[in-house]
């Protein structure tokens, strides 16, 4: 989508008109691809579930949730599971 509004404005406005109609084909190629993608994101349902880091010790291993995604954070690090 970036590039055909790229080569649309390049082509017409430097009496390119090839490149603008070329431009005006990627757009019109690339706007379905797009909002293909921008829904795959949204259908996705993505969520980070943020738990506290309760085992008292110094260290990065999180209690063991393997069916369940977490995030633990602390001084100068962030550890989880997604």
């Amino acid at each position: 989508m970036v590039t055909g509004i790229a080569l649309t404005g390049t082509g017409y406005g430097t009496d390119h008109t090839t490149m603008g109609r070329a431009g005006l084909i990627t757009m019109v190629v690339s706007a379905p691809l797009l909002a293909g993608s921008i829904w795959l994101i949204v259908d996705s349902k993505a969520r980070a579930e943020v738990v506290p880091f309760d085992s008292g010790l110094p260290t990065l291993m999180a209690r063991s949730r393997a069916a369940r995604p977490h995030l633990v954070w602390g001084p100068n690090f962030v550890a989880g599971t997604f």
